[in-house]
Formats: structure tokens, sequence, C-alpha cells
């Protein structure tokens, strides 16, 4: 479409491009530009009115009869154009361009200050959006980021180059195991097949950190309208220090209960053992020298004695278990288990890899493995009705891997309570920044996997 030249240049300098071929206003300009090729004719009808002769001029009176009639009928065309885009008709009386001028600016005004307003709202929200103490990020439905706040990202640089990537780039160029972006896509999807909220705790590995784990509280949170996905909220909340600060707290705990027993355990192996020790001795010196006769009472308490002192010296070894460089950690592992099979009640299978006696492994770890398989027996003894026991220790790419299977009644695992001792096991699993691994289901016996880095 070709406008007066004077027209063009001006939708040159003031139409955004995006809006001279729009529909809407195309009945507008095509207006205006009528009022253009008009005022371009009246001017050579002016400029002829100087030289011309009587004739001349009536004929030129009805020409300007003729383009009054003309401007008006482009005044009407604009005024039918502002009623098609604005849905409002202008005062039908008036024929005066000025009150089309007015409406146009009027129009101008109102849609500046909506902007204005629009504006302001933006720049709160992202005001707001980018101060909020958490990580803020918005996604699209493919899982691409359209938003990230700056307590997310603190570089502005990889900010903006977020924009329309997705997490799995983000670990590239961050270095980062891609098995951050796995876990997160997959909880992405659950939130938006679930169309509703899902919260995680998000675990990962931070180098050049005071921490050696951070450890984030994630949220997603789907948005729909007419049950089509519109995009995804993201938040989360770093809860690193309460985390790191619970696990101080629980060592510390774990530390005064094993303080107390390892007490308790050289109490009854230094003074009570050593007391039976001198009563079995006293008894063994009045046998000699006692008639014959009254030797069974002798005997039945020698053999009492013995059994007390045996089972003083086990529940003292139970309770603080010796690891020091003359006794191996698999060797503390096979009295354990050894003890707790005393009565033979059980098909024991003990597998320990040859491997470990080769490792350095520190007290920590040896304390807690042994307290793990202290107790999952236990609750083998307690609540399995088992008949067979596989116990299995071994060392995997620099992790010290312990199995307790057993195949007894099984359980439910949403079914477990506090007071059957698996979240002792959990608790000890996690203050070792390890790993545990439940099967179980009813009838199907149980497995209780533990792998703990050798170096924590």
């Amino acid at each position: 479409m070709s406008y007066h030249k004077l027209l063009q240049k001006q939708i040159n300098k003031f139409l955004p491009t995006y809006l001279q071929d729009s529909i809407e206003l195309r009945n507008l300009l095509m207006a205006i530009n009528d009022s253009y090729n008009l005022f371009e004719r009246d001017k050579d009808i002016a400029d002829r009115a100087f030289s011309i002769s009587e004739e001349e001029y009536i004929e030129i009176n009805e020409l300007l009869k003729n383009e009054v009639l003309s401007k008006r009928q482009s005044i009407q065309k604009l005024k039918e154009a502002f009623l098609s885009i604005y849905g409002q008709d202008i005062d039908s009386d008036s024929d005066d361009l000025i009150i089309i001028v007015q409406y146009l600016l009027k129009e101008v005004d109102s849609r500046k200050e909506t902007e204005s307003k629009l504006n302001i709202y933006k720049k709160f929200s992202e005001d707001v959006l980018n101060n909020i103490p958490a990580d803020i990020a918005v996604f699209d439905k493919n899982h691409n980021y359209i938003f990230i706040n700056p307590k997310g990202v603190a570089n502005p640089e990889l900010r903006e180059w977020l924009i329309g990537k997705n997490d799995f780039d983000y670990c590239y160029i961050k270095g980062i195991d891609v098995s951050l972006a796995i876990e997160r896509r997959k909880r992405f999807n659950e939130c938006v097949a679930a169309k509703t909220k899902i919260e995680y705790l998000d675990k990962h590995k931070v180098p050049n950190s005071e921490y050696s784990y951070k450890y984030m509280l994630r949220n997603f949170y789907p948005y729909f309208e007419n049950d089509e996905l519109k995009f995804v909220i993201g938040y989360a909340i770093d809860i690193t220090e309460k985390v790191e600060f619970e696990e101080r707290l629980t060592k510390a705990i774990i530390k005064t209960q094993e303080d107390e027993r390892l007490e308790i355990g050289s109490e009854l192996h230094d003074n009570v053992c050593q007391i039976l020790t001198g009563v079995s001795m006293g008894i063994s010196m009045i046998k000699k020298s006692m008639q014959t006769s009254n030797s069974l009472w002798i005997d039945y308490c020698e053999e009492n004695i013995s059994l007390a002192l045996k089972e003083t010296e086990n529940l003292s070894h139970r309770l603080s278990p010796i690891f020091h460089e003359d006794i191996y950690f698999s060797q503390s592992i096979i009295k354990l288990v050894k003890d707790f099979n005393s009565p033979l009640k059980y098909k024991l299978d003990l597998n320990i890899d040859d491997s470990i006696n080769r490792f350095v492994i520190n007290s920590d770890i040896q304390l807690n493995l042994f307290r793990i398989l202290q107790e999952a027996l236990r609750n083998i003894y307690k609540y399995a009705n088992a008949t067979t026991i596989r116990v299995e220790l071994t060392i995997i790419d620099n992790h010290i891997i312990l199995s307790a299977i057993d195949d007894g009644i099984g359980f439910e695992l949403n079914e477990v309570t506090k007071g059957n001792g698996m979240v002792n096991i959990k608790r000890r699993v996690e203050i070792l920044n390890g790993a545990l691994t439940i099967n179980s289901s009813r009838g199907k016996g149980c497995e209780i996997i533990v792998r703990i880095p050798l170096s924590i």
C-alpha cells in the first residue's frame, strides 16, 4: 500500500514497523491519506485562482464545492475508522478534524498511562521476585527456563544465558553431574502429571565450599488454564545449615551414647568380669577342700558363674566393640554375627571380602557399621521370624557396602515405625554421607543395603 509522501514519512518515523501492515489501522491510514491528497488538490486550486478568467473561476468554484463534499466524506471515513478501532463513535454533528485529533490524543494519553502502570507493575513484580530470599524459577511446559531470580543464579550473564535452556545445559556449563538434571526432570514430570505441588530434598556435592553437600528443599508448582499447562513455578530454600546443624547434633548424641556404652562396657569387663573371675577361682579352691557329696552344688555354682562371666564378656563387647591394629574390623563383624547366632537358630551365610583388611577404614565408619549391623540383626530376631540370614561386607568403587538379607515375613515399607530400629540405621547412614536401600514386602523377607564412602 502506497501513501502520500508526507504521510509515509510520518508513518516511517512514528509508527512501529509491526503495526504498519495492521488490518485494524489500514482503514484509518487510508482515510488520513485521502485527507493528504485533498489538501494537495486544494493547494493546486488556490494557486490557479490568481491567474484565471471569470469562466475558469466559476469552474473552479464548482470544483471547490466538490472538494468540500469530498472532505466531509473523508472525515466521515476517519470517524468510521475510529469507530472500528476503538468501538466508540465521534460526534456525528461535527466535521472538524480537531475533534478527531483531540480524541486521538486522549486515546494516546490513556494508552501511555496504561502502559506506564503496566511497566510499574512489571518492575514491582520483578523487584519482589528478585529479592525473595529463595531460589525462584519459572519453566515452560518443556521444562525450559523463562525466568530465574538472582538468588537462584547470582551471575547475571549466566542467568540471561539460561533463559530458554534447561537443567542439563546448566549442569554442562557448571561441570555438575548430570544426575542432578535427571532428578529435577523426574520431579518436574511428576508435578505436571499429578497437577499439584510436589516437594523433595535436593542433595548434591558442592566443590570449593565449606559444606561437603548442599541441601535444597525444592518445590514444583504447575499452573494450568482450561486444563492446559501454562508454566511451572519452581522455588527452593537452602536448608544446608539446618541439616548440617542437625547432623552435628546427631553426631553429638551418638557420641554421648557411645561414650556411655564404652564406660558401661569397660566397667563390665574390668570390674564385673574380674569379680566373677575371682569368685570362680575361690569356688575352685573351696571345691578342692570339700567332701565329694557336696560337690554337686559347687559344680552348679561354678557353671553358672562361668556362664555369667561369658555373658558379661559378650555384653561388654557388644557395648564397646574393640577396633585396633591387632584386631581387624572384619573380625569384629564375624564375632558379632557368630555371637548373635550362638544358639544356631539360623542358617547363616557370612561373606566378607578379603580386601576389607587391606583398606584403612576410620573408626567412625567401623563403629557405625557395627551398630547398623547390630540393629539389623536385632530387628531380624524380634520381627522377621526368619530361618536364613545372609550378611555380606565388601568394598566397591571406594565405598564399603554392608548388606543383611533374611527370608522372614517381611513388611510394607510405608508401615515402618520408629520403634523397630530403622530410624537409628537411617540416622547413622546419613551422618556418614551414605546411602540406605531397603527392599521388602509382606511375605518376601527383607534386604538392607548400606553404602558408605570410605572418605567422609
